[in-house]
């Protein structure tokens, strides 16, 4: 079957029209009622009224065509109980130019247009055009798109309800009323395939490590579904209503993806009630599941920890009365919002902010492990992922605007050594630091790298010994040494381009792969790419430990003295060696 290439609104509430492209995700960012909730809305509405009009009227085609008439209160889904209000101009008729259009487009050349009007008695009116597409979005056994609003919490009991019901309120958004039925629906999977639960709750340890989930209840004695959850150590199991929103809103997204494994899943607002550094943390997961596992993301926010963390990876649409804008505000306000932590002239005067880190990351949990194990004190550290960090002109723009507004901060340039030759590293580090910035360039290829110690491993992971761990780093750079080879060629061939440009010769391909082979297998640890072997690493972990296994944690292992000697000059009062968090 084939993904979603493009989708098409028109006429829905303030949204006259709306077109665009979709490859893996994106981020529509907009200020209160300009429109982005309303584009998820709609998409989940047209898919609500196909669905309900094959539960109500039958799934029976006349050739390429799907009609249907039926009650407004018999819609499964609706963004508002007046139905009809739901047009442009808050009335949908019996004419065709008001009626709303929902058009999907997907890679395999399938279309489906649904439209929506209604009758002379009021009710609604559907037509589709479309058969191969329009049946699988007509069927509710696999939701076409999941739509989750921001979950401000949960009923305090539940009871078990059919499978029916639950599909019905997931598609109305009723997570709160139905988020104990989901889980025990998935819960109750394990009879046939265990791999869902273990997938679900390997996705929970993501973004909380410690996190764990017990699920009960029994036929014949009990009226209510009892899930209970664990923070780990000897913490005590809590019902699922005592956890925060954060925890909540996780755990519903991720089950409905597990449970349901929709095609399109419609996140609005997800940063609701969520800590900053979890709305990135769940962003980066999204992601990569929904490259995983084939879904693909619409995501409204304007939160910009949601925008920072995922503006490098998918893009990002702006949202104005209604339409949406190519042309990105270029001001400082923009600035700041994209660095992501300077998105405010009184936060960067707090008293007890020190030091602020750039970092081409997007993922920065690794770059934090390496500091906190180097002396620096993360409750006073912001790490912010920037992509313009490898970009000089843009590090002197914000180091001149900190030395301006935030004189009292450290400013600290990180980029990956991407195998850049010595005079390279020396150029920048030069500039960076004639800006008035501190840089730390890698001693391997990638911040990766730097965890890459069995010492390490070891520490994060007692029961895997210093000799196990590194057994397990020989493995995984031998299996890795192809794609981290490939990755040297690619990268010095970078490099030697952007030479050219200064006025160097032309680069001579063929030299480029044969010295990176030869350069590899001189040196495999210190040539190796840490985010391949790294990747590969957990793999093994995880199949050794039979669970979860994570190496962004602090040990004295991973200390780099360059990092060390730039924490005792911002905090000379700290203990040298202490882990901070």
């Amino acid at each position: 079957m084939g993904t979603i290439r493009s989708l098409s609104i028109r006429r829905f509430k303030r949204l006259e029209t709306i077109d665009f492209d979709l490859d893996l995700a994106i981020v529509f960012v907009g200020g209160n009622n300009s429109g982005k909730s309303s584009i998820l809305q709609a998409l989940h509405f047209g898919i609500a009224v196909a669905q309900s009009a094959s539960l109500i009227s039958g799934n029976e085609w006349e050739e390429d065509v799907y009609s249907a008439t039926f009650r407004p209160e018999q819609l499964i889904y609706t963004p508002s109980a007046d139905v009809l209000s739901l047009g442009h101009n808050g009335k949908i008729g019996q004419a065709p130019e008001t009626w709303i259009e929902i058009e999907i487009d997907e890679t395999d050349e399938r279309t489906c247009r649904i439209a929506i009007g209604s009758d002379a008695q009021g009710n609604i009116t559907l037509r589709m055009t479309g058969k191969s597409l329009g049946k699988e979005i007509q069927d509710i056994s696999r939701p076409y798109t999941v739509y989750a609003p921001g979950l401000a919490g949960i009923a305090r009991q539940e009871t078990v309800v059919s499978q029916g019901v639950i599909r019905r309120g997931v598609a109305r958004g009723d997570a709160n009323l139905l988020l104990r039925n989901v889980i025990f629906w998935l819960f109750q999977r394990q009879k046939e395939d265990a791999r869902d639960w273990e997938q679900f709750q390997n996705d929970i340890r993501e973004l909380f490590p410690t996190l764990s989930l017990r699920v009960e209840f029994t036929d014949i004695s009990d009226e209510h579904i009892k899930v209970t959850f664990s923070l780990g150590g000897e913490a005590a199991d809590l019902p699922l209503d005592c956890a925060g929103t954060g925890i909540l809103q996780a755990i519903q997204v991720l089950a409905y993806i597990n449970l349901f494994r929709p095609k399109l899943l419609l996140l609005d607002e997800p940063d609701s009630h969520m800590h900053p550094n979890n709305q990135a943390a769940m962003c980066k997961l999204l992601i990569r599941l929904s490259r995983e596992r084939g879904f693909q993301l619409l995501v409204a926010t304007h939160s910009r920890h949601v925008f920072s963390a995922m503006k490098e990876d998918v893009p990002v649409k702006w949202v104005r009365a209604g339409a949406l804008e190519d042309n990105v505000p270029t001001e400082t306000t923009k600035l700041l919002l994209e660095i992501g932590a300077l998105d405010s002239l009184d936060y960067l005067g707090h008293p007890g902010l020190r030091c602020i880190v750039l970092t081409e990351d997007s993922d920065t949990k690794n770059l934090k492990s390496l500091l906190g194990a180097s002396g620096f004190v993360l409750a006073d550290t912001v790490v912010a992922a920037y992509h313009g960090c490898s970009k000089f002109d843009t590090v002197k723009v914000i180091a001149e605007l900190l030395r301006d507004k935030a004189p009292n901060l450290t400013l600290i340039v990180h980029r990956d050594r991407d195998y850049l030759p010595d005079e390279e590293v020396e150029r920048y580090t030069e500039m960076v630091t004639a800006s008035g910035a501190k840089c730390f360039i890698t001693d391997f290829s990638d911040i990766e790298g730097h965890l890459l110690v069995a010492e390490h491993i070891h520490a994060a992971h007692s029961v895997i010994s210093v000799a196990r761990a590194s057994q397990i780093l020989d493995q995984a750079t031998t299996q890795t040494r192809n794609a981290s080879i490939e990755d040297i060629v690619n990268l010095r061939h970078e490099h030697a381009l952007k030479r050219r440009a200064r006025g160097g010769g032309n680069p001579n391909v063929g030299e480029i792969a044969t010295q990176a082979a030869r350069d590899f297998d001189a040196n495999p640890q210190r040539m190796r790419r840490g985010k391949l072997v790294l990747a590969r690493v957990r793999l093994l972990l995880q199949q050794e430990l039979r669970g979860h296994a994570r190496l962004d944690t602090n040990s004295s292992a991973i200390v780099c003295p360059r990092l060390q000697e730039i924490a005792r000059a911002i905090w000379p009062s700290a203990a040298v060696g202490e882990h901070h968090e």
